[in-house]
C-alpha cells in the first residue's frame, strides 16, 4: 500500500507518469473504491450523504473514464486505458488528501475570519495542482506536449464541473 501512494504521489510531482502504473484491472478497481470513499466527508460535510450525493461519485468516475477512454480511442493509445485511468483515480486520492483538512477549515471558518482568504487561495491552489497533475497525466497518456496537456485538462475540468453542477443535491 505505501509503494501505491508513493507511486500516486511521485505522478502528482510529475517525476513518474502513468506508464509507471502497473496494468491491473483489480488495482484499478481498488483505487476507484478508494477515491469514491474519499468523496463521502466532502459530500457529507457539504450536502450530507443524500442520493443525488453518491450519484455525483458515480458520475465523477463515469465522466473521467468515459473521458480517457474516448481520448486515448481518438489518438489509438488504447492500450494505455487501464494505466491512465488508474493513474488519475491513485492521483485523485492524494490531492482529496491534501484538500480534505483544508476544505474542512474553510468550510468551519466565519466568513468574516482573517484566515477565510488564506483558506480560499489553499482551496484554489489545490483547484491548480489537479488540473496540473491531470495536464501530466493527459500529456503522458496521448504522448503530447505539457501545453496540449492542460488544454486537455481544462477542457476536461470545464466538463466535469458542468456535468456535476448539474446533477440536484
Amino acid at each position: 500500500m505505501l509503494k501505491l501512494l508513493q507511486l500516486y504521489w511521485l505522478i502528482a510531482r510529475r517525476k513518474l507518469g502513468p506508464e509507471d502504473v502497473p496494468v491491473s484491472p483489480f488495482l484499478l478497481q481498488m483505487t476507484i473504491l478508494v477515491y469514491a470513499l474519499l468523496q463521502l466527508p466532502l459530500l457529507w460535510r457539504q450536502s450530507g450523504i443524500t442520493p443525488g450525493a453518491l450519484f455525483s461519485i458515480v458520475a465523477d468516475v463515469l465522466i473521467l473514464s468515459g473521458f480517457v477512454w474516448v481520448l486515448l480511442r481518438m489518438t489509438s493509445k488504447s492500450e494505455r486505458y487501464i494505466q491512465t485511468v488508474t493513474a488519475f483515480f491513485g492521483t485523485g486520492c492524494i490531492v482529496t488528501l491534501v484538500a480534505l483538512p483544508i476544505t474542512f477549515l474553510y468550510l468551519n471558518t466565519p466568513e468574516d475570519s482573517e484566515q477565510i482568504l488564506f483558506l480560499y487561495f489553499a482551496l484554489l491552489g489545490v483547484i491548480i495542482w489537479s488540473v496540473t497533475i491531470n495536464a501530466h497525466i493527459f500529456s503522458r497518456a496521448v504522448s503530447r506536449t505539457m501545453a496540449e496537456g492542460i488544454v486537455l485538462s481544462l477542457f476536461y475540468f470545464v466538463i466535469n464541473f458542468q456535468v456535476l453542477e448539474a446533477i440536484p443535491g
